[in-house]
């Protein structure tokens, strides 16, 4: 018998051979498994082997002609094993269950609102080791909660909330700002600029605000725009620019109880997205408004021979096979590998389309 095991299950142990009739025999380890099936009947005594290839993962399992002849001739046979999964028999505490798409969006995003002042970062741990902080998103050797909320990393912020009913309540956590961060900070602490808005026509782009324009029809005159790609959630920010509030903005702009309060982001309903899309459609260079796509119905992996591809699981991306679409406002957009690549990053927010 030769079986792949899943890279989730540990060494096996406790390895034997079972028949239908219930006859059972338990193997020893052979560091020399035989190269064909033809060869897998040699030897004497009432003796099964098995051999584990750590690298491939396969657990090949054979016996001697005598047992072949004296337990199992003319049976059915199978395996039994005792083996176990990562984080089964961790103590309960550690482990913690999975936030919404929406909860990792949330906290993902705000990464790209670095160096603002306003803006701080909580712990993001491990579902399966909640001790643990996922990696590459703060400081090096900050690896562990317990070095999170120390005062010299980090430092206590009341922040709105819900509760598991959906009641608003206010709680207080450990937060650290952009020089807890692994990355260099986006946005300058202090640094500003007075410039020209969207929609203003200039004789040299470096006047926008948005850096970029458009050449204003067969004169020389550029008319401020936004370039593809362009996060309109990070753009019409708050604590990033004010364009977003004037009232000649299509949709009337944006307006005080749009935002969120501590952190400058617009809303996440339904009548925000509207403005911020209108103003895209009217700023972005494209002309067109896209999601990003980092969550998506992807094929499960890890993939093989056997894989279903037409099964797939809403999930973040991890793989470069991860390709899928999803649909808003009546259009289709990429999620995925290409998507994100594509600075197409989060759900939530809206960009520039290509």
């Amino acid at each position: 018998i030769a079986i792949k095991l899943p890279s989730y299950v540990l060494t096996p142990t406790n390895i034997k051979l079972v028949s239908i009739s219930g006859t059972t025999m338990t193997c020893v380890s052979n560091s020399s498994p035989p190269s064909t099936y033809k060869d897998a009947l040699t030897g004497t005594g009432r003796v099964c082997y098995f051999n584990l290839s750590v690298t491939g993962r396969i657990l090949k399992v054979w016996m001697t002609s005598d047992a072949w002849s004296v337990d199992f001739n003319d049976q059915l046979v199978g395996l039994q094993m005792t083996t176990d999964t990562p984080g089964r028999n961790l103590p309960l505490p550690s482990r913690q269950n999975p936030g919404s798409s929406a909860f990792y969006l949330k906290r993902l995003g705000r990464l790209e609102l670095s160096g603002i002042p306003q803006i701080t970062f909580e712990a993001l741990t491990c579902n399966d080791k909640a001790d643990r902080l996922v990696q590459g998103i703060f400081k090096a050797g900050t690896n562990l909660t317990s070095q999170f909320i120390q005062p010299s990393f980090s430092f206590t912020q009341s922040y709105e909330t819900k509760d598991s009913s959906g009641v608003p309540t206010v709680k207080t956590g450990f937060f650290t700002n952009q020089y807890g961060l692994q990355l260099s900070p986006v946005f300058s602490e202090n640094d500003f600029k007075c410039c020209s808005p969207l929609g203003s026509t200039v004789t040299d782009v470096t006047k926008c605000c948005s850096g970029y324009g458009l050449l204003d029809g067969n004169s020389s005159q550029q008319i401020c725009a936004l370039p593809n790609g362009t996060d309109l959630m990070v753009y019409f920010n708050g604590f990033v620019s004010n364009e977003g509030r004037l009232s000649s903005n299509p949709g009337g702009g944006l307006v005080d109880t749009d935002f969120e309060e501590q952190t400058g982001e617009p809303k996440i309903i339904s009548s925000v997205n509207d403005k911020i899309r209108a103003m895209g459609e009217a700023y972005c260079a494209s002309g067109s408004v896209r999601q990003g796509g980092a969550f998506g119905n992807f094929i499960v992996e890890p993939q093989g021979n056997q894989t279903n591809l037409t099964n797939r699981i809403y999930n973040i991306l991890d793989s470069i096979q991860d390709r899928g679409q999803n649909s808003n406002a009546g259009s289709t957009s990429t999620t995925g590998y290409p998507a994100f690549v594509d600075g197409f990053r989060w759900n939530h927010h809206l960009y520039c389309d290509d």
